[in-house]
């Protein structure tokens, strides 16, 4: 199940450190990941476009999002939640496989 959701600039959307439910599809517009630091300034670690996705660990691991998402721009993302997706990744090992790449691309560009 797909759920549309539309962002407003400076709106966030996950928050680093809570509960991670969804994994997000930027659609049209940009959006920023970030993460605080030790003395607790912001780090931008990428600014998405439309295609991209973030928070796809979340399938993976249920815990808790590692990065803040925050529209840069006014923003629609496609949600999916976490406990849907946990019965197509098992049926679609393809899927896995994709989303496995995306996320190891995400640490070597860090």
């Amino acid at each position: 199940v797909v759920i549309e959701g539309f962002y407003s600039k400076g709106r966030e959307q996950n928050l680093e450190a809570d509960k991670g439910e969804d994994f997000c599809n930027s659609r049209p517009g940009r959006v920023k990941i970030s993460k605080a630091s030790a003395d607790g300034r912001q780090q931008i670690l990428q600014i998405l476009k439309d295609g991209d996705i973030f928070a796809e660990v979340i399938l993976f691991d249920q815990g808790l999002y590692p990065a803040t998402a925050e529209a840069a721009e006014d923003s629609t993302c496609w949600l999916l939640r976490s406990t849907d997706m946990g019965g197509l990744l098992q049926s679609q090992p393809l899927l896995a496989v994709t989303l496995l790449k995306i996320m190891s691309s995400h640490f070597l560009n860090y």
